[in-house]
């Protein structure tokens, strides 16, 4: 779920919510993509680099969102929030 918000986030086509930023951040997506064709370049290392840092706290995220939502005070040995059903 959370990373379908990043994802709603920057396919919005309003221009709100700095719209030039999420124009720059596709095209360096979709050059990211066609990059062993054409060469890497600095910025795409480091968007890629980002983004794979950006994976643990977004799982993270997702997995307190479903923690908290979830919580059942009266069995606290269950937790429904487990490794699979978040991702």
């Amino acid at each position: 779920m959370v990373y379908g918000v990043v994802f709603l986030y920057l396919l919005m086509p309003l221009p709100i919510f700095n719209h030039q930023g999420r124009i720059f951040a596709l095209k360096l997506i979709g050059q990211s993509l066609i990059s062993p064709i054409f060469g890497v370049t600095f910025s795409i290392a480091w968007m890629t680099d980002q983004w794979i840092s950006l994976s643990t706290p977004l799982r993270d995220l997702a997995y307190t969102i479903c923690y908290y939502t979830r919580l059942d005070f009266n069995d606290v040995k269950k937790n429904p929030c487990t490794a699979s059903s978040t991702v």
